[in-house]
Order: C-alpha cells, then structure tokens, then sequence
C-alpha cells in the first residue's frame, strides 16, 4: 500500500510523514492573566459597592489568539455585598479540554462621610421692571445648582428662600438665598439679588398731520401735541 508522504528538512536531514498523519496534542494548559486586584468604596450604610475591572485574557501554545475566552465567577460591573475582600477566578479552557485558572481580589472599605459641604451656586443678579403703580414685579430666574464630593450627581437639590416666577412686592432690591444639604446633614449656601426697578411712563411726540389741497399742491402742518 502506499502513502503520499510530506517531508521536512531538518539539520540537513529529511523527517518524513504520512500526508494524513495527525500530531498528537500536547495538552499544554492555557495562560490565565487576571486583572490587578481592584479597590472600591462602600455606599452609605456600608452595603457595599460596585465594581468595575478589565476581563481576564487567556493565550494558549495550540488555539488562535483570541480563540479562548476566560470566565469569571463574578462580572466586572457587578455590585459587591457587604465590606472586606472578594476573591474573584477566572478559568481559560483550551479547545483539548486543558484548562487553567487566576484570581485577583475586590476590596470594599467602609464609607467613611468627610462632611465636606456641598457648593452651591446660584443663578446671576436679576433686575425686572415694576408694573404700573409700582407695585413690584415677576421674576424669572434660573435654579441654583449642587455639587458634592460624596454624594451623586443630581442627587443634591438647591432649596431657595423664594421661587422663579413668584411676584417681588415693591420696588428695590430682595436678596435671595439658596440652600444645598447633602448626605450627611452638611449645607452651603448662596445668594443672589432681584432689583426690582422703577416704572416710568414714557412720553411720545405725536405729529399731526394735516393736509389742504391748494394749487393741486400738498401742504403738511405738523402740531405738537403731548
């Protein structure tokens, strides 16, 4: 019976096999690499955190690159319970079934409040006009703002002393305040003016015209009248 054979040159010596011979697998596990360990903080109340970390990578001597792809016990993204350290694994298995696997950790601390206080900021300074009688005026102005260094975005509301769109009795100027409390009981606070001016009746020169035809010719007489 015979073979088609394929051969290779080796140190000036031919090494030659069956066209349909099959090396055996060598079963060389792959190489897990996991993340660096990974600290994060505890919400209020010490609950515990989310945590976020790159996905662990596997390379292996027989599979494609790419072709092997890790598998962790917990998901990066994934809300971790309650204070102290979460030993998460990854596992890489081979397309022979060989496998290998890595750890790396996920520390929660506790959430320790600073009570830094929140900034606020207000809108600018808002002048209006009084109504007729100078009785005051409306008032629209923009909302003030809160930042925190602790707490979310958005979560910190600004409360202020008066409201865009309420009335300003009188004329002159009112001061108002705006007050942001966050967490953990800390406030800041901010203000800014509504000058309320007065209102003064402004006057036009009306001009009468009259016209008379005389000579086929167009004659204005401009009066004056308050």
């Amino acid at each position: 019976m015979k073979h088609t054979m394929k051969c290779f040159v080796i140190s000036s010596s031919a090494l030659c096999f069956p066209i349909n011979f099959k090396f055996a697998a060598t079963n060389i596990p792959p190489v897990a690499t996991c993340p660096a360990d990974v600290t994060v903080v505890s919400v209020q109340g010490n609950n515990g955190s989310v945590a976020n970390f790159d996905n662990a990578t596997c390379s292996d001597s027989e599979d494609s690159a790419g072709s092997i792809i890790a598998t962790c016990d917990r998901q990066t993204g994934g809300f971790f319970q309650g204070l102290g350290i979460t030993v998460v694994t990854c596992t890489c298995t081979d397309s022979t079934g060989a496998s290998n696997s890595c750890v790396f950790n996920v520390n929660v601390l506790a959430f320790v409040p600073t009570n830094i206080p929140p900034v606020a900021t207000c809108p600018a300074d808002v002048t209006v006009v009084s109504v007729q009688g100078n009785n005051g005026s409306v008032a629209n102005f923009d909302n003030a703002t809160c930042s925190d260094s602790e707490d979310s975005a958005g979560s910190v509301i600004a409360t202020c002393d008066r409201q865009t769109g309420g009335f300003f009795q009188g004329l002159g100027i009112t001061a108002v305040n705006c007050t942001c409390t966050d967490s953990v009981g800390a406030s800041n606070s901010c203000v800014f003016n509504v000058n309320v001016l007065e209102f003064v009746r402004e006057y036009y020169l009306l001009y009468l015209v009259t016209v008379r035809f005389q000579d086929s010719h167009l004659h204005p007489n401009p009066l004056l009248r308050p």
